[in-house]
């Protein structure tokens, strides 16, 4: 909310107190702020402009700064098309949609040019990357996504505050995780770390470590399958009377679980637009239905008997095939490490939800070793005294 009223409204105002809850999702926030797609079939119907085969980004922004302009005047001719067009419409309802449509159109050209001229701004105060898809259907789009966006986060949300208070349950041991503080640019700046236990008793919040089962990464995940989907039927079977939630990190892996275990407890989707009602068909389910998701583990909430067992299948390392997350590990290894602790701490949490609540927790990916040897100095040590190895 606040990136959108300080780009678009210019209604956020500085303060002498900003404060910033769940702050470890700054980068990710920031990332979907400013990446820019360009589909070229939207662009060439507009402004009849092409998407250019550039090697560099500099190339792309000389053509933008070409486009900038085209865009701003095509949207004026359309808003003033608009009112001929619709004094020739005498069915109100179909009037209502004509304006509707075209204001949809406004709004994405708006998109287009506000992300061009940020593109623009940061280009060298920033890391970039780009890159072209052409879809099944022979459609072109360009994607442009930041990378490192220090500068970004400074002028769009850490100028707008005097004393600034940053919040989270993953930050880490920030004392020892300098990933983050550098990746949000305040790395030499004055800042203060409290640290406040976890008031969940430990006995409500026990992790259970299998090694046993093997390794789910992409060399040894096809030999670990079998026997990781007969480790999840023993745990179903334990927690038989019990909801729960299972989080498998990708669809390939949901997908092998709901055919080789033979249930009807799970509530799961095949797709992103699938979310909202596996989960509510799961809290509304008055049998011991099982939540099973790749990629819900962030801001659902499992309170109380909506789930008393959770099974963490595969270490959430993020996706190297995505140009952006190669680029970050790249210039910061240490952040690789990070980010998948904060998916897996966040996915641990959403079934212990107060002081009273309870649930335990498996882990059935031994790369979860791997992580823990590299990762223990930063984190947090309520987290590490949940942990039994069984």
């Amino acid at each position: 909310m606040q990136l959108y009223e300080t780009t678009f409204v210019k209604g956020f105002k500085p303060r002498n107190i900003l404060i910033i809850d769940e702050c470890h999702l700054i980068q990710e926030i920031i990332w979907g702020f400013a990446s820019l797609e360009i589909n070229e079939k939207f662009l060439f119907n507009l402004i009849e402009e092409k998407i250019p085969d550039f090697n560099t980004m500099e190339k792309y922004i000389e053509w933008m700064t070409i486009c900038i302009p085209k865009l701003s005047n095509r949207k004026v001719s359309i808003k003033n098309n608009t009112l001929n067009e619709v004094a020739k419409i005498k069915s109100g309802a179909l009037k209502d949609k004509y304006i509707a449509d075209i204001e949809i159109v406004c709004s994405r050209i708006d998109g287009y040019i506000t992300k061009m001229e940020t593109l623009i701004e940061y280009i060298n105060k920033s890391v970039w990357i780009f890159e072209t898809i052409i879809n099944d259907k022979k459609e072109k789009k360009i994607l442009f996504k930041p990378v490192e966006i220090q500068q970004i986060v400074r002028d769009k949300i850490l100028n707008y505050g005097g004393f600034i208070v940053l919040m989270s349950a993953t930050i880490m041991n920030a004392k020892n995780n300098k990933s983050f503080v550098k990746d949000i640019g305040i790395e030499n700046e004055k800042y203060r770390i409290a640290r406040v236990r976890s008031t969940i008793p430990k006995e409500n919040r026990i992790i259970k470590y299998n090694s046993s089962i093997g390794s789910m990464s992409f060399n040894n995940i096809e030999k670990t399958l079998p026997i990781l989907a007969n480790e999840v039927m023993r745990i179903l079977n334990t927690h038989k009377n019990e909801k729960g939630y299972i989080f498998t990190n990708s669809y390939k892996i949901l997908n092998y679980l709901i055919k080789e275990i033979k249930t009807n407890r799970f509530s799961y989707h095949d797709s992103a637009s699938g979310r909202i009602g596996a989960l509510n068909n799961h809290i509304n389910s008055k049998s011991n239905s099982v939540l099973i998701t790749p990629s819900m583990n962030i801001g659902i909430d499992l309170k109380d008997d909506l789930s008393r067992f959770q099974i963490i299948v595969k270490m959430p390392f993020p996706f190297l095939g995505d140009k952006q997350i190669q680029k970050k590990k790249e210039i910061n290894k240490d952040w690789y490490v990070w980010k998948t602790l904060v998916e897996l701490i966040q996915a641990i949490g959403r079934s212990v939800r107060s002081d009273e609540d309870y649930a335990v927790t498996y882990i059935l990916d031994k790369d979860w070793n791997m992580l823990f040897n590299r990762s223990k100095h930063i984190i947090p040590s309520w987290f590490i005294e949940s942990i039994v190895n069984i």
